[in-house]
């Protein structure tokens, strides 16, 4: 299992770093450490991701296995909206919290794990998830995704074609009612589920 998608995460030496990024034309600050997913800067998927869906607009987000935030963070700046974040690694939680503030947004940030959220009534649900973890980590967070959306809403999420993009769009077929790609570059795709 890979550092980033465990409880652990302390076990590995503190080494925070300060990234830098212009996002939809605003500038972030996020802070980052060993032991969290991309810790030298905000990695090509969360950014196509973004692009992506910048010029959507939803009014109750979940940004699931949300990292250091720089997804639920963006929207939550760019989009003025409701957005609610859940991670499982706790070095990650608190890189999230003083992301919040140093971006001056107040999402709600859950130490929890993806099966453990229980709000319902997303207009969106959007997610880089764990690919490194295997299926069977994250392929139950498509069904988690489809059970906590609102009717006639979509669950967004980037994956390489070369690390299952199109065996994770069979399977979200067999339950969302809509499966699209979006977007394809450089080997990523972004995939949008509707329900």
């Amino acid at each position: 299992m890979n550092q980033y998608f465990s409880v652990n995460a302390d076990q590995y030496e503190s080494k925070p770093r300060i990234i830098n990024a212009i996002i939809g034309g605003t500038p972030f600050v996020f802070f980052t450490d060993k032991g969290v997913f991309s810790v030298s800067g905000v990695d090509f998927g969360t950014r196509l991701l973004l692009e992506t869906i910048l010029t959507f607009k939803a009014e109750n987000v979940l940004d699931l296995g949300s990292g250091v935030g720089v997804i639920g963070i963006v929207l939550a700046k760019l989009w003025q909206t409701k957005v609610t974040m859940t991670e499982i690694n706790p070095r990650a939680v608190q890189l999230s919290r003083r992301n919040a503030k140093e971006n001056r947004v107040r999402p709600t940030i859950l130490h929890k794990d993806a099966k453990d959220v229980i709000a319902d009534g997303f207009d969106l649900i959007v997610t880089n998830p764990p690919i490194r973890a295997g299926k069977e980590q994250y392929y139950p967070w498509f069904r988690l995704a489809y059970d906590h959306l609102a009717p006639g809403k979509a669950l967004i999420f980037v994956i390489r074609k070369d690390q299952g993009a199109l065996s994770a769009m069979a399977h979200c077929e067999t339950f969302f009612s809509n499966v699209t790609i979006l977007k394809r570059k450089s080997g990523y795709y972004v995939i949008k589920c509707e329900k």
